[in-house]
C-alpha cells in the first residue's frame, strides 16, 4: 500500500498562493490526461461549516468510489519495500485565470514527511505484486485540525505516469469543534526512477478542485525516496492475516486470466 502521495498533497494545500505572470499551459499530460477541466461536486452535506461525520461521508460518497480494473499489477522489481520521503520540491504550479491556464509562483522546497509501502505479495517468479485498493480513509493530524483524506479510487497510471492514479477528497476538520473547515478534491499521477539502489525519484503531479468540483490548482512535485526495508523484509514484518487475504485475493484475480500457477496452491508463511 502506498499513502507518501497523499500526504504530499495535502502538505501542498496548506500553503499560500503567491502572484501570478502569464504563461498558458497545455492542457494534457502525454497520454491524454486531464489536467485543468473541472469534476463533480460532492454533496452540500460535506461543504464547509458542516459538521464532520466519516460515516455519513462515507455513506453520500459511495457512488464516487471506483474498483481499478487492474486491482493487481507488477511493479518495479526495485520498488517493493518501505520507502522514507523528508522533504519535497514543488517545481510548477497553474491555475485557471479568467479562463486560461496560467503558470503561479512555485513553493520550491518544503518539508514532507511520510513512509510509504509498495509491494503486497511475490509470485513464483519472483515478482513483486502492488494492490491498488478504494474505498479508505487515511488521516493525517495537523495540531489543531485533522485532514480525513477519503480514497475513492488507487490504481496504476498511465502515460508518461504510469505508476499510480488516485482519487481522493480532503476533509479540513477543526478538532474542538469538528466542524469542516475546507473541502478538496484531488487528482495525482505519480511515476518512480531508480537513481541508485535503495534511492527512488518521485514525480507527482496533482490537480485540485474545491467541494463544488471547480478546478483551483495543478501542481508537479518531485520528492526522493530513500529505502528503509526491502520488500522481503517488510511483507515478513506484515500481521498474517493480511498477508493470507492479499495472497487470495491475487490468486483470485490471476485466476481471471488462467496465471493462477504463478502463485503456490496454498499460502505459505
Amino acid at each position: 500500500m502506498h499513502f507518501a502521495s497523499f500526504v504530499c498533497a495535502i502538505l501542498l494545500t496548506v500553503l499560500l498562493t503567491t502572484t501570478c505572470f502569464a504563461q498558458e499551459s497545455h492542457t494534457m499530460l502525454q497520454g491524454g490526461i486531464e489536467l485543468y477541466a473541472n469534476t463533480e461536486e460532492i454533496p452540500p452535506e460535506l461543504f464547509p461549516g458542516k459538521l464532520f461525520s466519516q460515516k455519513l461521508a462515507e455513506s453520500l460518497l459511495q457512488g464516487k468510489v471506483e474498483i481499478s480494473f487492474d486491482k493487481w499489477r507488477i511493479i518495479h522489481h526495485w520498488l517493493g519495500g518501505r520507502w522514507k520521503t523528508s522533504k519535497a520540491t514543488n517545481t510548477r504550479r497553474v491555475k485557471i485565470i479568467d479562463g486560461k491556464p496560467v503558470d503561479i509562483k512555485t513553493l520550491g522546497l518544503y518539508t514532507m514527511k511520510s513512509i510509504e509501502d509498495w509491494g503486497s505479495v511475490k509470485d513464483k517468479n519472483g515478482a513483486v505484486w502492488e494492490k491498488y485498493d478504494s474505498n479508505y480513509w487515511a488521516p493525517v493530524d495537523y495540531g489543531d485540525s485533522i485532514n480525513y483524506s477519503y480514497i475513492i479510487l488507487s490504481g496504476p497510471g498511465k502515460g508518461e505516469y504510469p505508476d499510480l492514479y488516485t482519487k481522493c477528497i480532503d476533509f479540513i476538520v477543526d478538532k474542538k469543534t469538528n466542524i469542516i473547515t475546507s473541502v478538496q478534491q484531488r487528482k495525482a499521477w505519480d511515476k518512480h526512477t531508480l537513481l541508485a539502489p535503495g534511492k527512488v525519484q518521485d514525480d507527482i503531479v496533482q490537480t485540485e478542485y474545491d467541494e463544488n468540483g471547480k478546478h483551483t490548482l495543478t501542481s508537479w512535485n518531485t520528492s526522493i525516496m530513500k529505502q528503509e526495508q526491502d520488500f522481503d523484509r517488510l511483507n515478513n514484518g506484515r500481521d498474517e492475516s493480511d498477508r493470507i487475504k492479499d495472497f487470495y485475493d491475487l490468486k483470485n484475480f490471476l485466476s481471471q486470466y488462467g496465471k493462477q500457477d504463478l502463485l503456490p496452491s496454498c499460502f505459505e508463511p
